[in-house]
């Protein structure tokens, strides 16, 4: 379950040298894409990583040694993203299996897998159409175009092959018009399947910017409501859209646990994370009051993310750190199995 948010997510989404990079990598890969291209070669580099949150490491093959970021895995094993072959070149989507790694396409990124071995891979840096989703499988490549129009942007699939994503629309196509006296043109939430396009909105809320979808077809996501400019954390699920307020959607599990994000401090702000279910939420916190930034959430409500340039997972209370040994380290995606996926400091 991804929580690369709006592009490099199924999907989606660092502190020091790597914090502007995180927080901006798990919307837009190209800011990881400039410094990996442009970068001083005494800087380091930033590799993937697979690591069982029981400590074992999941062996890449020659991608844990070649610049890029593994941006989501399945339960299945499949781990996703992009890389960079040459030095100084572009970027390259991957998806490797069993350390079989397969080259998807130059100047493309993988953000999202199923378990069907199905594969959003979309442009690593826009044009003014958007991203060119499609979805990848088995060799072949099906661009992600609907009866509304082409998706501008996907963020994530679940397991029937159906995409979270967005389309670019004026903004009063809808039932609703959105004022927004900036933007002749506004991103609009959609569910991709089969070539037909589902709107997600109500009379009164509309996700604009997707996140992940579960498997069920729920989709977590951005969005406004009715009267308000604000952006809002929204859940559309089968025709309703549920409201949780002013905060950062992140992730969500097929349980219906979400990670929000919400800035908190007096002194000094900091980004805390809590897990939504049912109308209550938790802090993801340990016993000593440490908040750790999170990233995305399996079925068994393990929180993979991170603290003090560290990846790290917490579960039940517990926080735990990543020993990568590696100075810096950030976490995009964990499966079921427990398996966390992102990218460290070489």
């Amino acid at each position: 379950m991804s929580a690369l948010g709006s592009n490099v997510t199924h999907r989606r989404h660092t502190r020091y040298w790597l914090l502007a990079l995180v927080a901006v990598v798990v919307v837009v890969p190209a800011a990881v894409a400039a410094y990996l291209i442009d970068r001083d070669p005494t800087e380091p580099t930033v590799v993937p990583f697979a690591m069982g949150a029981d400590g074992a490491v999941v062996d890449l093959g020659t991608l844990a040694t070649q610049p890029g970021v593994a941006t989501d895995i399945s339960d299945a094993g499949t781990v996703v993203g992009y890389y960079f072959p040459e030095a100084g070149g572009v970027a390259h989507a991957f998806v490797s299996r069993s350390q079989n790694t397969t080259d998807l396409g130059a100047s493309r990124a993988a953000v999202a897998v199923n378990d069907a071995g199905q594969v959003v891979v979309t442009d690593f840096e826009p044009t003014l159409s958007g991203w060119h989703p499609a979805i990848w499988q088995d060799g072949s490549a099906q661009e992600l175009t609907s009866d509304l129009g082409p998706l501008y942007r996907a963020s994530d699939i679940d397991r029937d092959g159906r995409v979270a994503g967005e389309i670019l629309s004026a903004p009063t196509v809808y039932t609703w018009p959105m004022e927004d006296n900036y933007n002749p043109k506004v991103t609009i939430g959609v569910i991709w399947e089969d070539g037909r396009a589902t709107v997600l909105e109500t009379a009164d809320a509309i996700i604009t910017r997707p996140v992940c979808i579960d498997d069920s077809g729920a989709v977590l996501g951005q969005g406004r409501v009715k009267g308000s400019l604000a952006d809002r954390t929204l859940v559309w699920r089968e025709g309703t859209i549920t409201d949780l307020g002013e905060c950062g959607a992140v992730a969500m599990n097929d349980l219906g646990q979400i990670v929000l994000r919400k800035m908190e401090g007096v002194d000094e702000w900091v980004d805390v994370a809590y897990i939504w279910s049912q109308g209550h939420s938790i802090p993801v916190k340990d016993a000593r009051g440490t908040a750790m930034l999170a990233y995305d959430i399996n079925d068994s409500g393990l929180v993979a993310g991170q603290v003090d340039d560290k990846a790290a997972f917490w579960q039940n209370g517990r926080l735990t750190m990543l020993d990568l040994h590696s100075k810096n380290s950030w976490v995009q995606a964990v499966n079921d199995a427990g398996v966390i996926v992102g990218a460290r400091q070489k």
